[in-house]
Parts: structure tokens; sequence; C-alpha cells
């Protein structure tokens, strides 16, 4: 037991620091940061304590700190708040039952303590499909709501419950904030980069960074190195021009001078029938990821690692839009922005795109300019009787008070979708992970940045790679390819067939009528039928399926 009073009782046995409120009404669990110094909120000195006391029961915590964090309280007024920060790896599940709000980061735990049983939601399984990515606050199992990264909810008895957002993403993109200098951008980019980088990371202990050899990992390997702080590379191989990318990954730890460990994924082990994290009340986890969890976790514990370092959400936070936002807006933008003409050829050059579509693309958007995220609904190998007309959630952020340009609402999207995929790590189970990218501080910089600035020299991510090329080699600084697994993957696929073929034909997504069996039937049904195009659409069935499947509440020969 951590906290108790007359209305809050807080249990916790995960390791994750806790810190108590001065005033006694509650609890922060996690990693709490100063907005404007590299220093934990709570340390020695007791008058910080007070500060972030204060700033919580002002309204404004986010505004003063930052970090991965929860913050559970009791209001005088007999309310019972809990606020999770914007971008939390820590994650934070509800149920209401009996009057009583039930708060816990694991849903197993969650529904014992609430004495509830298990009870798949297959209309929210299908929409988790249609709109893969999105978190939703509902979530796949029946009365199991989710505090979103920026939420706070408040709760008194009689049962009443309010969800509120505390961070606006959008106050950020307003015409009076923005950083139209790029050399201004660049060190207020790099600055954030380190300093994020020196708080999340503290000195004397020893960190697994995965080292891909791309730009984001390379970025925080450079940050690390540039702040003194000791790290052991991981990276992964796999068969395949796209999978093998050890040339960019021993350039940087040569550089840097740090160790490297290379692994190469055995596309045989992975489980297609085992969900890595059942635990969770969706369907986070990537099957093809359990192998590389798998590698990085043995090679971090026979050197005593206990925390791994990720750089996910970096396409998001650099703005890596594949798409004619950023020419789009610099129509729309009110004071001085970059040629239009300029900035359609930067962007074609960056996709390797024909620059005449791309205008006429930008000229589209800009003139249409939605106010709201364009999302696509995936419906994919997907029963044809699903609803057609599902409408597309919302961001979990308030909606903007004005008109955002088209390119900076796809900017915010993709952070969105960075903040699902923080759950997919099966190590996060077992290590503390960090994603250093995904720091508020950073997030925030990078949004007052317009997105035509964020393409130069026929690359994405330009101000980036401007920031950071002084501590990298300039063949990682300035690479145009992005690697990845797809060679693993379609192996995999390719080997597994038959499995995946009755996995979906006969598993619990056909029983309650989700998928096409058709459409499954003739994708499987041999070699030269099998698309390689729907290959990730299918793994993550796969994914869904074997989720469904660990349910207690449900067996193979029992239809839901």
């Amino acid at each position: 037991m951590t906290h108790r009073d007359e209305r809050l009782v807080v249990y916790s046995d995960s390791g994750l620091e806790i810190n108590h409120l001065t005033d006694g009404t509650g609890v922060v669990v996690g990693d709490v940061f100063c907005r404007h110094v590299p220093s934990r909120a709570f340390g020695k000195n007791i008058d910080e304590g007070a500060r972030v006391t204060a700033a919580y029961r002002g309204g404004h915590l986010n505004n003063e700190y930052w970090g991965s964090y929860i913050v559970l309280a009791s209001l005088s007024n007999g309310v019972i708040t809990c606020e999770r920060s914007p971008f939390c790896s820590i994650n934070a599940y509800y149920i209401v039952e009996g009057g009583v709000l039930v708060v816990a980061s694991d849903t197993r735990l969650l529904l014992e303590m609430a004495r509830r049983p298990p009870s798949i939601n297959w209309e929210s399984v299908a929409r988790h499909l249609i709109w893969d990515n999105l978190s939703m606050s509902s979530t796949c199992l029946s009365g199991v709501s989710e505090i979103r990264c920026g939420e706070s909810i408040k709760f008194e008895a009689p049962p009443a419950l309010e969800a509120s957002f505390h961070w606006d993403p959008w106050k950020f993109t307003n015409p009076d904030v923005l950083i139209t200098d790029p050399d201004e951008a660049m060190e207020l980019v790099r600055r954030e980069i380190l300093r994020c980088i020196g708080a999340q990371m503290p000195r004397g202990r020893f960190y697994a960074l995965d080292l891909s050899g791309g730009l984001d990992s390379s970025i925080i390997a450079a940050g690390s190195a540039t702040a003194g702080r000791e790290i052991h590379a991981i990276t992964m191989f796999s068969e395949g021009n796209d999978g093998d990318e050890r040339n960019f990954a021993r350039s940087v730890a040569s550089h840097l001078h740090i160790s490297l460990d290379e692994g190469a994924p055995d596309h045989r082990r992975p489980d297609l029938l085992h969900s890595a994290r059942p635990h969770l009340p969706r369907p986070h986890s990537r099957s093809f990821v359990q192998e590389t969890d798998r590698i990085s976790l043995e090679m971090a514990t026979d050197r005593s690692i206990d925390t791994f370092v990720n750089g996910q959400g970096g396409d998001a936070v650099f703005c890596h839009l594949q798409s004619s936002g950023p020419a789009a807006d610099t129509l729309r933008a009110k004071g001085p922005s970059p040629n239009f003409a300029r900035t359609v050829f930067e962007v074609a050059r960056a996709n390797q795109c024909n620059a005449w579509d791309l205008g006429w693309k930008a000229i589209r958007k800009g003139w249409k300019g939605k106010h709201h995220a364009n999302w696509r609904a995936n419906d994919a190998f997907l029963s044809k009787d699903l609803p057609s007309n599902e409408s597309p959630p919302g961001l979990p952020w308030p909606p903007p008070k004005n008109r955002p340009l088209p390119g900076k609402v796809e900017h915010v999207h993709g952070l969105y979708n960075s903040c699902y995929n923080m759950n997919g790590y099966r190590r996060s189970d077992l290590m503390k992970g960090i994603f250093p990218l995904l720091s508020q501080p950073l997030v925030e910089t990078c949004l007052r940045i317009p997105t035509w600035l964020w393409v130069g020299r026929g690359r994405s991510r330009y101000i980036a790679r401007r920031a950071m090329e002084r501590d990298l080699p300039a063949k990682v600084a300035w690479r145009i390819s992005k690697g990845g697994l797809g060679q693993f993957q379609l192996q995999m696929l390719r080997e597994r067939r038959v499995l995946i073929r009755e996995m979906l034909m006969d598993g619990l997504l056909s029983g309650a009528g989700i998928l096409d069996r058709s459409m499954i039937e003739q994708q499987l049904k041999d070699d030269l039928t099998f698309g390689v195009n729907d290959m990730g659409r299918i793994l993550r069935l796969c994914d869904v399926e074997a989720w469904c499947r660990a349910s207690p509440q449900v067996t193979l020969n029992t239809a839901p």
C-alpha cells in the first residue's frame, strides 16, 4: 500500500517511482521532470515537490513539468482524479463497479480487483481492425476504458465520471508561436533532443539502445554519447536489402565509440498463436516483434542492463509526412512562407514522386483544408456485413479552436499513432522502456516548426538532420533509404501460410462474423495467389486473433 485516505487507496508493485503530493491527498506514479532544466522534479529539494503539488492543484502541471507519469489524487469536494501525462508509457485502464472507481495498468489485475469476468466486445474488435493504431477510450474488453495520453478523469459518488483533456497540441500550431527561421528551429530542436535525453537517462546507469541504423535511433545514440551516457547498442538484421542495415549501425557505433551487438531474428521462432501482451485490453503486440524482443532481452540481460531505449515516434515528431501536406501549407500560411514551387520540388524529391502530380494534390488539399485528420478506414479482408457507415474516431486531444493547416493536422495525427505504438514491446513487462523522442518539450518544439521547413536537400526530417549532423557520420545523417524487417515478415508468412489460413478461416474472428472468409481463402489458397502487398494486413489479423484466443472467456470450440 502506497497511499490511503478516506476516499483513495493506492497499491503499487511495479518498480515505478512513487512520490507523494505534499498536501497528502495523493501520489504521482512515474517520472516527472522540470520544464526548464534537465532534472527530476522529485529529488532532494523538498520545495520542488511542493511546486509540483501546487501546479497540479492549479490545473497547469503539464505547463511546468513533463515526463511519463500518472497522478492519482482526492479533492476536498469528494472527487477522485486521475491524470495521465501527454506522452506516457504507463497504461491506465479503469472500471466503475459498485460505485467504486478502479484504475490499474494491467487489465487482468483490474478485472480481478473489480471482481468482473473478462468479456470480449466483438463490436470494438471490429472497430479496432477498421481503425488500427488508434487508441479510443473504449477498449476491446466490455466495461474497460482507457485514460488516454493527455487525458484526465474525475469521479465522484454517486457514480458520475467526467473525462477531459489537459494537453492541447493545437496551441503549438498557431501562427503567433511558429518558429519560421530554419537556423533557430535547428538549434531549438538540438537543444531539446539533448535536454530530454539527459533528463530521461540519468548518469551512472547502462542503457540498451535499439540502433537500427536509421535516422531516429542514430539521433538518440548521438545525443546519448554527447550527454555522456553509457549505452550499448543492439541492431537486428535479416536477409534482403531492406533488412540488413548493419553497415549504418556499425558506422554510428564506430563514430561514437560505443559497443554494438548484432542479432539475426529467426523467422521460424515467432509463435503466431501466442499474444505477447495479452494483459492489455486491445491487441497492441505484433508477432514479428516477438523475436526482436527475445534477442534484445537476452543481450541486455547478459550485460545486466534493465532499461532499453527506443526511437519510437521519431518519424511523427520530426514531421516525416509522405504527402503533399507541406506544399499545401504554403498556400494557406499567413505571413512569410517559402515558395510553393520550391516546396513541391523538395517534397517530390524526398518522396521520389512526380512533382506535377504532387503540386495539383497540394492545391486541392490547400483549397479543401480539412481541420481534422483524414482518417482512412481499412476494411481489407473484413466482412461486408460490418457497418459501412462507421465514422472515424476523433483525436484524443481537444478539437482545434482555429482552422489548422492540413499538413500540420497530419503532423498531429502521426503523434496520435505513436502513443498507441509504445505498447508493442514485450520487453516492457520485464525492462523499463524509454522513448526519448516522445518527450513533451521536444514534441511541442517540433509542432511549432512549419511543415515546409522539415523538407530540404531532397530529404524529410530536414531540421532534425541539421540539428544532429555534427555528431553523426554524413552517410547516416543524410541517408535516403529506410530499412525494415519486411523480408523477415514475408518469410514468416510464406512458411506459416497453412497455419495462418486455419487460424483465420476457423478462428474466433471468423466465428464472430468479422472476417470475409472467401477473401482469406483466396488470398492464402496457394503460393500463386499469395499477395505480398497484403502481407502486413494478414499478419495483423493473426495478431488480433491470437489476442482474442488469449482471453479466458473463449475457447476454439465455442462460438463468440
